[in-house]
């Protein structure tokens, strides 16, 4: 039987480590093999605009589950961080927005 502090066991943590360090020489191996390959401007475009579909991938299911304000805040921070490219910024006015949007009721 796992020992358990705090509501958490020592057997989640060790495996939550061991997905980490899987995760960790996962990377490792792609940035070794990818040295192997030649990127040329098509190849470099799709690994810059990768990053974005992950992020999007990510936060609008969440946001079409969340309602109107979820999409909106999404549509804020997509626009700031056009604006501005502060990532923070943008996570700040999407946050505002939600925020004062509760606050007023």
């Amino acid at each position: 039987m796992a020992s358990e502090v705090g509501g958490i066991t020592f057997n989640a943590v060790t495996v939550i480590v061991l997905i980490g360090i899987v995760t960790y020489v996962c990377r490792f191996i792609g940035f070794w093999a990818i040295g192997f390959v030649e990127i040329g401007p098509r190849l470099r475009r799709s690994f810059e605009l990768l990053p974005g579909c992950i992020a999007a991938a990510s936060a609008l299911p969440v946001a079409i589950d969340a309602g109107p304000l979820a999409l909106l805040a999404l549509a804020i921070a997509f626009v700031v961080m056009r604006a501005v490219r502060i990532e923070i910024v943008a996570i700040v006015a999407a946050l505002g927005l939600i925020a004062g949007s509760r606050l007023a009721g």
